[in-house]
């Protein structure tokens, strides 16, 4: 049952960056890439065991986000690119500061959801102070590789899956591994992180054809 909800899951996220391009383009991309950001954050501390595969629920969300980043930069200038760069650094910025003044909050000794809110926090406060941090520096760095490759690659798959493989290894030990460890320790950190890294480029890998379907200037996006 749990691998079939993970499926519809990630089907959903599929079909909804199809869904918000053909009737919103980029407007409706950006606004979805703000909702995959929260529902990554809120998922952070879910953990998924499949067979001897452990990894976070919230890295389906991640790829999701950045199958929207790989559709900007292939089809947007270098000038829409870093408005947009910029516009979701701001947006990490309010949000850092939104949960800081969060936790600084008087919260009443009635308010259940706030208590368990702050217990959750303060479980995997290392993750949650790290998410917005990793982002920014993911995001910056996908641009800024794929860039660098589209210039001595010619193949669309493997222009995404070299981005990748080396933004994947960066992101994974600064968030995952250092994120984990201090709860969790060295070995249960690293077997979650190497979890998260290859359902990170198995997803890449699934997500691509999309990716191709919509930047492809030759094609006409006929799905629906």
């Amino acid at each position: 049952m749990d691998t079939l909800l993970i499926i519809l899951y990630i089907f959903i996220n599929f079909i909804s960056i199809y869904l918000s391009y053909r009737y919103f383009d980029k407007n409706g991309l950006f606004t979805l890439s703000i909702l995959f950001f929260m529902v990554s954050f809120l998922t952070l501390n879910q953990l998924i065991k499949f067979n001897v595969i452990t990894y976070n629920i919230a890295i389906i969300s991640f790829v999701s986000f950045t199958a929207i980043e790989y559709i900007f930069i292939i089809k947007e200038t270098k000038k829409e690119n870093k408005k947009y760069l910029f516009n979701y650094i701001i947006f990490n910025i309010i949000f850092i500061i939104s949960l800081i003044l969060t936790l600084l909050y008087n919260h009443s000794i009635n308010d259940t959801f706030s208590k368990n809110f702050l217990l959750t926090f303060f479980e995997n406060k290392l993750i949650f102070i790290l998410f917005p941090f990793i982002n920014i520096i993911s995001i910056i760095l996908t641009y800024k590789i794929f860039e660098y490759i589209q210039k001595k690659e010619n193949i669309f798959f493997n222009k995404i899956i070299i981005t990748t493989i080396i933004v994947g290894i960066i992101d994974t030990i600064l968030y995952f591994t250092i994120g984990n460890i201090l709860d969790i320790g060295f070995i249960g950190s690293l077997r979650i992180a190497l979890g998260n890294y290859l359902i990170k480029i198995l997803l890449t890998i699934l997500f691509i054809p999309l990716i191709y379907t919509i930047t492809d200037k030759r094609k006409r996006i006929s799905w629906i």
